[in-house]
């Protein structure tokens, strides 16, 4: 039985068994990293207050921002390109990119250290600049070494690395701000533990990595830049949309609402742990599916895209009614304002979780540029919203921006990907309804009774998902009893 799960869970066997393997993995992984970071985030914005946590959130907008000249693409370059054709021309490849990686990479951390304090109202932000600009240079390698053993479909290894750079991050962060309490200390223990996950990638990517110095290809250099500008792009276009709202923060408020935003914003953050793992699990094998069968593609997106809206509904539904209860749980009455912003932010869950697929969905096909078109619109408006909404509703407005650009954009991807591509999309939304509605009622009733919010998120989450089985929801049936859902 031993040898079975391992054999299971360390080879890859079968597609299907790969995908599954590899989303255990992911998940396994995901979730004590974002377990261990959030309980850091909590221990720290408390032991910190509001404006320094604030101070801390804002640097971290800019890492996010300057990540793009460091990246380029290449990290999805990487992963797509070995994972169609893992021997042909693999070693100069690699090489290639790995070099304009580090060319790239050295010229962002110069370029953090000397603007980033320019682009900054808040003083504070010039003393952690050194720390912050080395941990943005090795947490980039840190990302491409992870990039490149997607490839090769070992989530195994990623889960490894992850789990131990967050736990490291996360000791040494609890144990720094515990004796000395400051945004300096804090940020040492960033810079340490992502030093530890990338000697750990190194070493495990080590058989991968031979001559990695030693060939490179000045032919491939034009190419491989007019396949990675579009995920630039595009990465650019999303960083800029997760963090516009703290950067433009940062200038028409203070720290202090920074902070409140943040955990807010951080909370909402926690729960794309799901879409983010069936991204990694599912790319290489939708890279794959996108080449060789397109209703085998049409039929996992529908599934995917599905199961998401059974997640994410009732993680917006449930949440905008416990809100401001979960942030005083969570982080105390400091935050309590926060309360009304991480109501309106939860909404961008459901945006979230379709829009994770839909980008990879897009990739795959090599439709970047289409892609491109609509999220820098949506990047756009994002700007022109919060320009007017902050300072008439400060971080509320921040989060009306947020949601509203972004849903924009991702429906606009959304009609105009499933039209250029023929697909037929079906959402059975009646039955998740339904459950949701039930689960609503049940919150409400126990609310009013005074009961812990601690109680009621368990309970409904056992009323919704019996609700849903009962109802017979098609994939739930396709999941459990093995029958074909309903199309």
């Amino acid at each position: 039985m031993f040898s079975k799960i391992k054999h299971f869970l360390l080879t890859n066997q079968s597609p299907k068994q790969t995908v599954l393997k590899n989303t255990v993995w992911l998940f396994t992984g995901e979730l004590i990293s974002r377990l261990l970071k959030f309980f850091l985030v909590i221990y720290a914005a408390r032991i910190l207050g509001a404006a320094q946590w604030g101070v801390f959130s804002y640097v971290l907008s800019f890492l996010a921002l300057f990540g793009i000249f460091s990246d380029f693409g290449f990290n999805t370059l990487i992963t797509r390109e070995i994972a169609r054709n893992k021997e042909e021309n693999k070693a100069s490849y690699l090489s290639t990119v790995f070099a304009l990686k580090m060319l790239c990479t050295v010229v962002a951390a110069i370029l953090l250290f000397f603007v980033g304090p320019l682009l900054s109202n808040i003083p504070e932000v010039k003393n952690v600049i050194v720390i912050i600009a080395l941990f943005f240079f090795f947490e980039s390698l840190r990302e491409f070494g992870i990039a490149l053993n997607r490839a090769f479909e070992r989530m195994e290894r990623e889960a490894v690395v992850n789990v131990l750079t967050n736990f490291s991050i996360s000791i040494l962060g609890l144990l720094f701000i515990w004796r000395y309490p400051s945004v300096k200390n804090l940020s040492i223990a960033y810079l340490i533990g992502t030093i530890i996950g990338l000697v750990c990638i190194i070493y495990l990517l080590r058989f991968h990595l031979k001559g990695i110095l030693k060939n490179f290809s000045k032919n491939l250099i034009r190419p491989i830049m007019q396949y990675a500008w579009p995920f630039a792009i595009l990465s650019l276009s999303g960083n800029i949309m997760t963090n516009t709202d703290l950067l433009m923060l940062g200038w028409f408020k203070g720290s202090e609402d920074i902070g409140l935003y943040s955990v807010a914003q951080r909370l909402t953050q926690f729960l794309y742990i799901i879409p983010a793992i069936l991204s990694v699990a599912l790319f290489p094998s939708f890279s794959k599916l996108a080449q060789e069968s397109r209703e085998r593609f049409n039929g996992i997106f529908n599934k995917i895209i599905h199961f998401l809206f059974i997640i994410g509904v009732p993680i917006v539904a449930g949440g905008i009614l416990l809100s401001t209860d979960i942030i005083l749980l969570a982080f105390g009455y400091e935050y309590q304002a926060a309360g009304v912003t991480f109501g309106i932010l939860l909404v961008m869950t459901i945006i979230n979780f379709s829009s994770t697929i839909l980008a990879n969905a897009v990739v795959a096909y090599n439709q970047q540029q289409t892609f491109l078109r609509y999220t820098l619109f949506a990047v756009t408006l994002n700007v022109l919203l919060n320009l007017l909404l902050i300072p008439l509703m400060g971080i509320n407005g921040a989060a009306v921006a947020t949601v509203v650009s972004n849903g924009i954009g991702t429906g606009l991807i959304f009609y105009f990907f499933l039209k250029k591509n023929k697909f037929i999309f079906l959402l059975p939304l009646r039955n998740i309804c339904i459950s949701t509605v039930i689960m609503l009622l049940c919150i409400t009733v126990l609310k009013f009774s005074n009961v812990s919010v601690m109680i009621i998120v368990p309970l409904s989450i056992i009323v919704y998902g019996s609700i849903l089985y009962l109802l017979k929801d098609s994939l739930i049936t396709y999941l459990f009893l093995q029958k074909t859902p309903r199309e």
